[in-house]
């Protein structure tokens, strides 16, 4: 009985730090949202069940959406903003930490130019048509990623999982940053 109770009582508490976190996204200021992003990293990283990792990881994916949209045409982003950065991070984290069976990850179409994402996991990730000028990608994990028509000048790639990926149409893959790739015979290449 004891551990019954003891189980709703994570169950609420998570819940709510999950709303309160939500809350602090919404907010106008930069350190808030910070806050909700690394309030929802924390939460993720604790036992929670599927659903709320799910939840978690909807939440993130369209935060970036949203702060980093890349649209065709314009002027673009500099570089990835320090709050997307931190959003990608929780996001690029363990697979068991924040995964989502149901659905890959989509980050279609996003500008993120100069990001940090050494090591990240995005296996089976939607990162088609995204702008990753710059990106810093070493032994990212994007076994089955689909990445076409995505701009990766000067991206470094070194180390990569490319096992499966889509890369058709990418521009600006150079051979110089795709040293000690991981690549099979379903990697599409450009």
């Amino acid at each position: 009985m004891d551990s019954i109770l003891s189980e709703r009582a994570r169950v609420r508490d998570a819940s709510h730090r999950f709303t309160q976190a939500l809350e602090l996204l919404s907010l106008p200021g930069q350190n808030e949202r910070l806050a909700g992003i690394y309030a929802l990293d924390g939460l993720a990283g604790e036992a929670v069940d599927a659903q709320m990792h799910g939840a978690i990881t909807e939440v993130l994916s369209a935060f970036v959406r949203r702060r980093a949209r890349y649209d065709l045409g314009f002027t673009p982003i500099e570089r990835t903003s320090i709050e997307v950065q931190a959003a990608l991070t929780a996001l690029g984290r363990k697979p068991q930490q924040l995964s989502n069976q149901d659905r890959p990850l989509d980050l279609h179409g996003i500008a993120l130019r100069e990001a940090y994402l050494p090591l990240c996991h995005f296996e089976n990730a939607f990162l088609y048509d995204c702008d990753f000028e710059g990106a810093l990608l070493v032994g990212a994990h994007l076994k089955g990623a689909w990445l076409a028509r995505c701009n990766l000048t000067r991206a470094n790639l070194d180390g990569a999982d490319l096992r499966g990926a889509d890369l058709t149409g990418v521009k600006g893959l150079i051979p110089a940053h795709l040293t000690d790739v991981q690549w099979d015979n379903d990697t599409r290449w450009p």
